[in-house]
């Protein structure tokens, strides 16, 4: 009698925990966004360090820069599906989370009424020093303007970005000048 071969196809190597003598501390904030057409992304990720590649993708309108926002990424949550054998639960995905506010509110109301119906852009934000680009995911953008009651209170854009994505975003040094100044033309 023969039995069939199971070949295991999850990784086996796993990458050294690296630890830095003099570590930098990379500070908080959602401080950028940038919607990345699905088509350019590939064009991207080839170098996404390089700025000329960004300012070409935003020239021909395949990246949004939205320069000067605050918010915040969650992380993402581990979903969980069924496991078998010994396994009681094993991840299938996660969902990731990124709340931001964009204080442009009156002039960006049509972008972000028709953006929310939107299914072909990957977002990435921007930290102190880093950028994250969710490669695999692409945005679900919810955005809302409540006005509060309170004479003294801001109208902004309160946006939530969501992401399918089985990891998390890997950190990239910030390409130079892209999210400080650029041209739409």
């Amino acid at each position: 009698m023969s039995y069939p071969i199971y070949y295991n196809s999850c990784p086996d190597d796993l990458p050294d925990h690296l630890v830095e003598d003099c570590p930098v501390t990379e500070h908080g904030r959602v401080r950028s966004v940038a919607f990345i057409r699905s088509s350019y992304l590939d064009a991207l990720l080839v170098d996404p360090t390089d700025s000329a590649l960004w300012q070409t993708g935003i020239l021909n309108k395949d990246i949004i820069i939205i320069p000067a926002t605050s918010g915040a990424y969650d992380g993402g949550t581990p979903v969980e599906g069924p496991g078998y054998g010994n396994q009681e639960t094993a991840i299938v995905g996660a969902k990731h989370v990124v709340n931001y506010k964009d204080p442009d509110y009156k002039i960006n109301a049509e972008f972000y009424n028709a953006m929310k119906y939107m299914r072909q852009w990957h977002f990435a934000f921007v930290t102190e020093t880093l950028t994250h680009i969710f490669e695999s995911g692409i945005a679900t953008v919810l955005p809302k303007a409540p006005v509060q009651d309170d004479m003294n209170s801001e109208v902004v854009w309160e946006v939530e970005v969501r992401v399918s994505q089985p990891d998390s975003p890997v950190p990239i040094d910030t390409p130079s000048g892209v999210f400080e100044s650029f041209n739409y033309v």
